[in-house]
């Protein structure tokens, strides 16, 4: 009994593989999402460190070393997020130029992935408009403007993700050539 269970799980398993390519797209804009939601958490985080820095700084029975942890922290957390979001964003495009490189698809997903790319620069241009709206907003911008790498990828956020499928289009063409 309970080997056919496991045998039934492992057919469920090998059924669900089979649809792997398809996911290509939805890591397109998932990969999307994330950065901005990266972004906004960052932005976000960034204000409510420093309200709680500010209090820290203000209450008089903390201790000295006590307010200055949170003095270099608060200092350190804004090129600290950009430059982890950076990394996010470097990483993100390396993945998914090496998992075109790993996916077995057929020529026709060349054309499939062109006119998918419709989709996720909708979406890109959506959240970018978005991001735009919550930086120039004038409670966060004195935040916003330290977000430099932030600020810039995700200002052209279009035009990067336009880069990105030229390189992932780019890599399927060359590995359909092979």
């Amino acid at each position: 009994m309970v080997f056919q269970e496991n045998l039934k799980r492992h057919e469920n398993m090998v059924f669900f593989q089979n649809f792997k390519r398809g996911n290509a797209l939805i890591d397109s804009i998932l990969i999307v999402v994330v950065l901005f939601v990266l972004a906004i958490g960052a932005l976000y985080g960034s204000i409510i460190l420093d309200d709680i820095d500010t209090d820290i700084q203000a209450d008089a029975d903390m201790s000295v070393e006590a307010k200055n942890i949170s003095g270099t922290l608060n200092t350190n957390y804004i090129p600290l997020m950009d430059n982890l979001f950076l990394l996010a964003f470097v990483l993100f495009s390396v993945f998914t130029v090496v998992s075109v490189f790993m996916l077995d698809s057929h020529p026709i997903f060349f054309i499939i992935s062109v006119i998918l790319l419709i989709a996720v620069l909708l979406v890109s241009m959506l959240l970018g408009n978005v991001f735009e709206d919550v930086m120039t907003d004038s409670s966060v911008t004195s935040y916003s403007n330290q977000f430099t790498y932030t600020s810039w990828i995700m200002d052209n956020i279009v035009m990067v993700v336009i880069g990105m499928a030229g390189m992932v289009l780019t890599a399927l063409y060359v590995k359909m050539r092979q």
